[in-house]
Parts: structure tokens; sequence; C-alpha cells
């Protein structure tokens, strides 16, 4: 707004009022983006934490943001997602295709254990 030109006195007024009005909050917010990201574009609590932490929200709105999220849609969407990319690969018995798909789910935030868990179950990996 400020770059818009707009009064700042007006800024701080409306800044100000959202705050009062729980408009503009860190919780909020950031149980919105955990909530958002994990059901439509299916990340893991790695890379919405990463994401919240680079948008300076503190640890423990964080960790209250990641309850939110609903990490079993975001798995599913991961399968879905890893098998498409175990299909799109050429050599199925190429070596080098299990580090290729551990770092493509590691990609979508999952840690190394649910990854594997993963890459066991569904690729025999």
């Amino acid at each position: 707004m400020y770059r818009l030109g707009i009064d700042p006195d007006w800024v701080e007024e409306l800044l100000l009022q959202l705050q009062e009005e729980g408009l503009l909050n860190h919780q909020r917010y950031a149980q919105t983006l955990a909530r958002g990201k994990s059901r439509g574009r299916g990340w893991g609590p790695a890379k919405i934490r990463q994401r919240l932490l680079a948008d300076q929200i503190g640890k423990p709105e964080i960790e209250k943001g990641l309850m939110e999220a609903d990490f079993s849609t975001a798995l599913a969407k991961l399968t879905r997602d890893a098998t498409r990319k175990h299909d799109s690969l050429k050599l199925k018995n190429d070596p080098a295709i299990k580090p290729k798909m551990l770092r493509f789910c590691l990609s979508r935030g999952f840690d190394m254990q649910t990854a594997l868990q993963l890459l066991k179950a569904e690729f025999n990996l």
C-alpha cells in the first residue's frame, strides 16, 4: 500500500483495525497456509515449515498451523504423483531410479522415513 502512494496514516490505521479484528494474525495465517498447501499442493510438513519460516512466522504458530494440515491427503497426492514420476522414467531397471524417486518425495516436504516407506510399498525400491 505504501508503494501505491496511499496515505501512511491511513495504512497504519487500517493495519491496526485488521489486527484488532483478528484478520491479520500470524497463527491464522500459519493454519490457513498449512491447510491449503497440504490439501491443494500436497506439501509435506517439512516444506510447509520452511515456507512459514521464510515468511518469518514464529515456531509456536508454525506448530499450531501444522496441526491443521491434512497430511493424509498430501500423502495420497504424493503417491499418485510418485506413480506418474515412476512411469515417466525411461529405464525401470536403472540403479539411479531409487535416488531419483527419493529426491522427488523429499522435495515434496516429506521426511526420509515416510519417503522410504512409500518407495518400498509402492515400487519395491
